[in-house]
């Protein structure tokens, strides 16, 4: 029995709000895995060897995408073709962004973050909220549609008034590309039971 491997490192920790960060496993059977670095960034690590620890290895080190504010304390990857697809928030203001990376198996054969908000850096902001609660509940999730568009579904501490009455919200963004999307954002869904709002 194969015994687990250990990735380890005093500046890498883990999430701690809900994520899904892999193992993921490209066309040329290399592995990838997402990592929090230093609390402020999201970093991608891969082994070409899946059965030796001392084989995983960060990739595309200096331009991985950082929190603008304060920390990184929730995230989600999906993969389509050889591309990973990931959605985080920042803790201290509960911004969203977007961020993409190329595993080797693709067309150049290198490991590296895209560039993604229109030249200028590998994080998209989505979202700001304007109104956040003091007792944020940061959850996000991402999906790629058939047609190649993200879509993040994420409550990042927004807060709406219904009759005055405040409520959480899940919100969605929706990306018209992949490459560099233009966002649709603030499709809402209601985070409590009972409620016929709905918005398509």
């Amino acid at each position: 029995m194969a015994l687990p491997n250990v990735i380890s490192g005093g500046s890498v920790t883990a999430l701690i709000h809900n994520h899904y960060v892999g193992p993921f496993r490209d066309g040329n059977g290399n592995i990838y895995i997402l990592f929090r670095f230093a609390f402020l960034s999201i970093g991608v690590w891969k082994s070409t060897d899946v059965f030796t620890a001392s084989s995983f290895a960060e990739q595309d080190t200096a331009n991985r995408p950082a929190a603008a504010v304060l920390s990184i304390e929730t995230a989600w990857a999906t993969t389509d073709g050889h591309t990973l697809f990931i959605a985080w928030v920042d803790r201290d203001d509960g911004s969203v962004y977007y961020s993409k990376f190329d595993m080797s198996s693709g067309s150049d054969g290198t490991d590296a973050w895209d560039i993604v908000d229109g030249g200028s850096g590998e994080r998209d902001l989505i979202e700001t909220p304007s109104n956040q609660a003091a007792d944020q509940r940061l959850c996000v999730s991402i999906a790629v549609r058939n047609n190649g568009d993200p879509l993040l579904v994420f409550s990042n501490g927004d807060q709406d008034s219904v009759m005055g009455q405040a409520y959480d919200r899940f919100d969605m963004a929706r990306g018209s590309d992949k490459v560099s999307p233009t966002w649709t954002v603030g499709i809402q869904a209601p985070a409590t039971f009972g409620s016929s709002e709905t918005d398509e």
